[in-house]
């Protein structure tokens, strides 16, 4: 978003947050929200190049569950992927 200059569409993402204290029938309780991410600054580290940036909200909240992918062996905190299925609500 930063290097590439990105504008629009292309600059916006999906944020899915897992409560993983609310499990439901086939994972947990999750909302999901678009947003903007909108780029602030760069270069304040002498250590990294870093970059500082905010997000602005595109879409509302959407409920629904998130079903969980771990690696072999793993748990809620070695997660691989999440499938966020919206609620019928």
């Amino acid at each position: 978003i930063f290097d590439d200059e990105l504008i629009g569409a292309e600059a916006q993402r999906e944020i899915i947050q897992v409560d993983f204290t609310k499990s439901e029938d086939s994972g947990f309780s999750a909302v999901k929200r678009t947003f903007s991410v909108i780029a602030d600054s760069t270069g304040d580290s002498t250590d990294a190049m870093t970059y500082n940036g905010t997000f602005k909200v595109v879409t509302g909240i959407e409920k629904g569950i998130a079903t969980i992918a771990t690696p072999d062996g793993g748990d809620s905190d070695t997660v691989e992927t999440i499938t966020f299925a919206a609620s019928a609500e």
